[in-house]
């Protein structure tokens, strides 16, 4: 069944992605898996980050994160089973679009950097800190009725999951400027 699925749409000559091993079954050597590929992309681009090659870091971190359509295996999201490898995939995700909308920043590109920390505060929306990054780059740009909007809503938020508050205001935010 699993053969029929995979090489459904591959052609009679095309390498089988399922192969016998043992008494089990594996991918064969021909299958591609995007999520890896997705990995390499992020190691190389925050790797690349580290030793101050700033243009590939980020071809590659651009790739990773145009690469990444959401949680994996997002349809079967109580499976146990697929946990720790969704977990780290987001993280992947986190630390990609943080360290580009870095890389935004230095190349004076605040709208680019504003949407990677607008995706990185959708995946972290209890993160005060990043939030406060994203609000910091937003009151730079002069989008002040944005950060109002999206000041209110964290604060709404973190009121009702830990009856706290930012620990900021967007006027202390403002008057750093």
């Amino acid at each position: 069944d699993l053969r029929e699925k995979l090489d459904a749409d591959r052609g009679p000559d095309a390498a089988r992605l399922v192969v016998t091993r043992q008494s089990g079954y594996a991918l064969s050597h021909a299958a591609v898996v995007d999520a890896d590929d997705f990995a390499v992309h992020v190691r190389r681009g925050l790797g690349a980050l580290d030793t101050g090659r700033r243009q590939i870091a980020a071809v590659h971190l651009r790739r990773a994160v145009a690469m990444y359509r959401g949680d994996f295996l997002c349809d079967a999201p109580h499976a146990e089973w697929a946990r720790s490898e969704r977990e780290r995939l987001r993280e992947h995700m986190e630390d990609a679009l943080a360290a580009l909308a870095e890389l935004y920043l230095e190349a004076d590109d605040a709208v680019a950097a504003t949407a990677c920390l607008r995706r990185l505060t959708d995946m972290r929306p209890l993160d005060a800190a990043i939030h406060r990054h994203m609000f910091v780059v937003l009151l730079s740009q002069g989008r002040r009725s944005h950060a109002a909007r999206c000041y209110r809503a964290l604060c709404d938020r973190l009121a009702r999951e830990f009856g706290r508050t930012p620990g900021y205001t967007l006027a202390e935010l403002a008057d750093e400027l």
